[in-house]
């Protein structure tokens, strides 16, 4: 994924800026409901159907990750950090020590410890993440890596009939009868043999590669980013402004 560094004008106010990255938040939101629409009625043999799904997941994915590394950008405004604008972007680390050793946080560790408290909780490497409000954030920064150079996100698809048998989608997949070696509740492997265009019986929903369902997940990613960059915000950006 290319991130989006915003060169921000001398004379760009502070409310302007928040009103950026909520704009990048909503608009991720309003896909979400595209991407909920357009999978309603999931014609899984219509290889462009899958693909605009695949590059919409990526769109949002970038949104709140340009949301984010625009908060950044406001952190190192605020406390006038020596940064280059092309080496700002929102820490996600998995270690402690790489977490420790960005500019940025130095930086904050003397000039808020609040703003640096809380960075650093919200990261995947802090308690293994087990925080249910930030526990998407690891998922999302591995989706991120894996696929930011290329065009979209690769999905998959789950059915809930058969024992929760996968199958790849892949956008120039073509299937009308789809042979599907599943397991059974107790390990046996059976052949089922069905049309996906109109088995009425099978259930299925998009889920990523390590089988995380999709909608559930993008609500997450995308009301996860809002409560990070609002806590960001007052804490840091708003509360200097204030002052």
């Amino acid at each position: 994924m290319k991130r989006v560094h915003v060169n921000i004008q001398n004379d760009s106010n502070i409310q302007n800026d928040q009103n950026v990255i909520l704009a990048l938040i909503e608009v991720s939101d309003q896909i979400k409901h595209s991407i909920i629409d357009i999978n309603k009625e999931l014609d899984m043999t219509n290889p462009v159907n899958r693909l605009v799904t695949q590059v919409r997941v990526k769109n949002i994915f970038e949104n709140c990750r340009s949301a984010l590394d625009y908060m950044a950008y406001l952190i190192v405004k605020t406390y006038k950090i020596p940064i280059k604008d092309e080496n700002i972007y929102f820490p996600i680390c998995d270690s402690e020590k790489y977490f420790e050793e960005r500019k940025l946080i130095k930086y904050l560790k003397n000039k808020n410890d609040m703003l640096y408290r809380i960075l650093k909780k919200i990261q995947p490497f802090y308690n293994n993440n087990n925080d249910d409000i930030y526990n998407w954030l690891c998922i999302f920064n591995k989706i991120n890596n894996k696929y930011k150079h290329r065009g979209f996100i690769f999905l998959h698809a789950k059915f809930s009939t058969f024992g929760g048998g996968w199958i790849s989608m892949s956008p120039n997949m073509s299937c009308q009868r789809f042979t599907l070696k599943l397991q059974d509740e107790i390990g046996a492997v059976k052949e089922v043999t069905t049309d996906l265009r109109n088995d009425k019986n099978i259930e299925f929903q998009f889920c990523f590669e390590n089988g995380t369902d999709l909608i559930p997940f993008l609500d997450k990613v995308i009301k996860g980013t809002y409560s990070i960059i609002k806590e960001i915000w007052y804490n840091g950006p708003k509360a200097e402004e204030t002052q």
